[in-house]
C-alpha cells in the first residue's frame, strides 16, 4: 500500500488503501524465490557476458593501440623518407641552377668571341678587298669600297629609283638627270 509521512517523520499507512495480508501464501513466496533466483542467475550470466565482451572490447582496444602506434611510426618514417626526398630535389634543383648559370656565362662569352672573330673577319676582308683593289686600279677601289657598304641593296634601290625617275619622272628632273647621265658617259667614252 501507499505511505504517508506522518508530520514527524514516520511512515503512516493511508487509510484509503485496502490492507494487504502481511503473510503470503507459499506458492507465491515460492514462485518469488524461483523468480528471484532466475534473475539472479541471468543478472549473473550477463555479468559474466559482460565480462567476456569488456575483455574482446579491451582486446580489440589494444590491438586498435598497437595499430596506431604502427600507422603513426609508418608516418614518421613516411615523413622523415619525404622531407629526405624534398632536400635531395632541393639540392639537385640548385646544383642544376649552377651549372645552368655556368652554362650561360660560358654561352655569354662564346658569343662575344665570336662577334670579336666575326669583326676580325670583317676587317680581314676589308683589308683583302683594298688589297686587291689597290691591285686592281681605281675602279677596283671603288667597287671594294662598295661592297663594304652594309646597305648595298638599299643604295642599289636608290640608284633603280633614280633611274625610272630619269625615263618618267618630271620634265627638270629628266633634263638634269640626262645632262648628267651624258656626261658620265662621254667623260668614260674620253677616258677609254
Amino acid at each position: 500500500g501507499k505511505l504517508l509521512l506522518a508530520p514527524s517523520g514516520s511512515p503512516t499507512r493511508d487509510p484509503a488503501l485496502p490492507r494487504m495480508p502481511h503473510s503470503r501464501p507459499p506458492e507465491t513466496s515460492n514462485r518469488c524465490v524461483a523468480e528471484t533466483e532466475a534473475l539472479q542467475q541471468q543478472t549473473q550470466a550477463l555479468q559474466r557476458q559482460m565480462k567476456v565482451e569488456r575483455g574482446r572490447s579491451d582486446a580489440l582496444l589494444a590491438a586498435a593501440k598497437v595499430r596506431y602506434r604502427a600507422v603513426k611510426v609508418d608516418l614518421a618514417a613516411a615523413r622523415g623518407k619525404l622531407q629526405r626526398s624534398n632536400a635531395e630535389e632541393n639540392r639537385l634543383l640548385q646544383q642544376s641552377r649552377a651549372e645552368m648559370a655556368k652554362t650561360k656565362q660560358k654561352l655569354s662569352r662564346t658569343e662575344a668571341s665570336l662577334v670579336a672573330h666575326k669583326h676580325r673577319i670583317d676587317k680581314l676582308e676589308l683589308a683583302l678587298g683594298l688589297h686587291k683593289a689597290a691591285l686592281g686600279g681605281l675602279g677596283s677601289i671603288v667597287w671594294a669600297e662598295l661592297s663594304t657598304v652594309h646597305y648595298q641593296q638599299t643604295l642599289a634601290g636608290v640608284a633603280g629609283l633614280l633611274g625610272v625617275l630619269g625615263v618618267v619622272g618630271p620634265a627638270s628632273y629628266v633634263r638634269c638627270f640626262l645632262s648628267m647621265i651624258g656626261s658620265a658617259v662621254g667623260g668614260l667614252m674620253a677616258g677609254a
